[in-house]
Formats: structure tokens, sequence, C-alpha cells
């Protein structure tokens, strides 16, 4: 770790909880120019997005005291917040999250004390977030079946970790890492051993929040959106949809649109720069094995309102993204992809078509090296 550059940041989660000013990070690799993303199933299922990133955080005896309380002093621990809930994964590991917005914010490796902080939460005090030339280094992509999100980013993947979680191998990583190969872009690619498979099983790490979704049928056609942005950029168009096209029907309206978004909103509310969401039409989502329609808060789901009108669920256990949706389209709801349990990998190809052309607020990411990486590979996935 010596030989690695440390960084100087704030963070704070979306509703400002679980904040501090200054803190002292290090990359868990070394080029300044290489981002460590882990695809692995436990990643997953914690977090509802396709892939985690994580600093190592070096700051001695740190506290992350509430943002509005500035009684905690400095030599409370870490983990004194009251707004923080923790997971306990395994007996090495726990996961911390805002109990109040759902943001992911800390891994904890029990055995040696270390923390490593959410890396959608870190703001540099200087720029340090590459601009431009950012490598990806995987881990965990054996457990995708389908590659998850790493097809679309050129990158590395790490010889002794690709089917490791990047926690579990931080520790190692405080030695000179071993060297990294070319990542094969159909690594863990199978063949969907059901094609047929329906309804689609969705289900956060603790296993509390749970819900299914079906195939596209005539009750999808009938709400109305507008259009998101990763179809027609807020910047630059009108987002309403006066045709009333229904965009998130795809492949002969049998299959749900999906795409990535870099919104600071949907950065801070996870805890990371990356967050997949699949457009369902909440006919078709359905709770308790299937029997019932999907309602809101019920299992562990917990609500946070981010805006007025504008609602996110999260597991209140696990600390898992689960769905985002507000009062000016109540039909369609938009579902963390990282909680679906597709026979054909991580992506659910076999359910759902992947936007290609942008990246949703590309223009607004912090870590634009990343989602440049990110948007350059979408739109080469097509060529």
């Amino acid at each position: 770790m010596s030989e690695q550059s440390t960084i100087t940041a704030s963070i704070s989660c979306l509703c400002g909880k679980v904040s501090a000013r200054q803190i002292i990070l290090a990359s868990l690799v070394k080029s300044p120019n290489e981002v460590p993303l882990c695809h692995c199933s436990a990643c997953r299922a914690t977090s509802g997005v396709l892939c985690t990133s994580y600093y190592s955080l070096l700051t001695p005896d740190p506290t992350l005291p509430p943002h509005s309380e500035s009684h905690y002093g400095d030599n409370q621990l870490i983990v004194s917040n009251p707004y923080l809930r923790e997971y306990i994964q395994s007996t090495r590991l726990s996961r911390w999250f805002c109990g109040i917005c759902g943001a992911h914010v800390l891994a904890q490796l029990k055995p040696e004390n270390r923390y490593l902080i959410a890396a959608g939460l870190v703001v540099p005090a200087e720029s340090s977030i590459s601009e431009s030339g950012c490598v990806a280094v995987h881990y965990g992509v054996g457990e995708t079946r389908d590659g998850g999100l790493s097809i679309f980013m050129p990158g590395s993947a790490n010889v002794d970790s690709s089917t490791a979680c990047l926690i579990e191998s931080a520790d190692a990583m405080t030695s000179p890492p071993p060297p990294s190969a070319p990542l094969e872009h159909d690594v863990g690619q199978h063949q969907n051993e059901n094609a047929d498979e329906d309804p689609l099983q969705a289900q956060c790490h603790c296993g509390g929040t749970s819900f299914t979704v079906t195939r596209p049928n005539d009750q999808s056609k009938k709400p109305w959106s507008p259009w998101p942005d990763m179809i027609i950029p807020y910047h630059s168009g009108s987002p309403k949809n006066t045709e009333d096209v229904k965009w998130w029907l795809r492949a002969n309206d049998t299959k749900y649109f999906a795409g990535t978004c870099a919104c600071n909103s949907c950065r801070l509310a996870s805890g990371f720069p990356i967050q997949c969401w699949a457009f369902i039409p909440k006919a078709n989502l359905l709770i308790n094995q299937g029997n019932d329609a999907l309602t809101y808060e019920t299992g562990t789901m917990k609500r946070f309102e981010s805006s007025p009108g504008v609602y996110r669920e999260f597991c209140g256990t696990c600390g898992a993204t689960v769905f985002w949706h507000c009062e000016e389209r109540p039909g369609v709801v938009d579902v963390s992809v990282g909680l679906l349990r597709s026979v054909s990998g991580a992506r659910a190809d076999d359910w759902l078509e992947w936007a290609t052309g942008r990246v949703s607020f590309a223009e607004d990411a912090l870590d634009k090296g990343l989602i440049d990486l990110l948007e350059t590979g979408l739109k080469n996935s097509v060529n």
C-alpha cells in the first residue's frame, strides 16, 4: 500500500445523514488510471447494482458523524453513526449502509478491522479521479455467467481473482497485486438453459425483499411515461412523450428496456458509480411467490423520498437498492438489475434489451473516465 498514492476526500450519502469532510483513502489498485470493479454475486445482491467499487480507508480512528450533529467527536469509531446499519454478510465481512436513504457506505473486513469506502460517495479534495484513459480491473466476473457489465468496459481480470470478491481480495492488495490478464468478453457465458423462464425471480442478498417479473402482456401497454434520459437526453430535448410510445417494451414486446445511469442521485443512493435499471410496468411485478400485485414497503423494503413525488425503495436489512418510481409515471417502475436471478446471467439478456447509445446523465458523472469507458463500450457493442 505504501507504493499507492493517497487521496484526501469527503463523502456523503444522498440524504446527508452519513458524511465526513476529510478522510484519507487509497486505491485498491496501483495505477491511478485503474478502477477495480467487482461483479460477484454477493456484491450484486447486497447493492442492487451490477458492479461495485471501493477505496481503502486509511484515516486513523475515523469518524462519520451525522451531517447535522457535530458533537460526535473525532475519537469516535466510524460505526458509531446512529444512521448506519450493519449487514453481517459473513463472520469475516460486514457491509454498512445508511438506514435513511439506503446508500452503501462501508465494507468492514473484521479480522483486520479494516474499512473500505464505497467509491460512489467519494469526492476528492483535488481532482484525482481519472478523466480519461481509465482501465477497469474486474473481479468476480466468473459468477455472472454472461460477463455482466464487464463486456462493455475493456480492461483486465485478476488471474487469481476472476471468481473472487474484490472486498475479500482487498487484504492481498496491501502487497504487490498479481499480474493481470486480458479479460475474455465471453467469460462465464452459457447458453440459456431455460429460454421459457417465466416468471423471473428477483431477490436481495438477505432474502427479505423478493418479487417476480412476468413477461410483457396486454397490461404492459397501458401505462404512460415520459421519455427517459437515456433515450432523449434531458439537457438537449423534451421528455414529453406526446405520441404515447411504449418505449419500455422491446423485441416485439417480448422484453423490457434496460440501461445504465450515472446521475448524482443514483450514485449517492446506491454508493456506487453505475446504477443499472430495468423499466418494467408495475402490473408485471408481483410479490408473495407471484400471487399478489406489487405493494411497496412490503417485506424488508424501506422507502426514501429523494425529491417531492420521487421514491426509492431499498432493503432495510442488507441495503440493496430495489426500485425507483415517481408520481408522474406510477405505472412504470425502475427495477435494480442486480437483484434479477436470470439463468442467462447477470444482465438478464433473455428478459432485457440494453440501451447502447448513452449512459443516462453521463454529463453529470463524477468519475468521467469510468463512465466514458462504459459509454464507449456500450456504443461499440452494436458495431
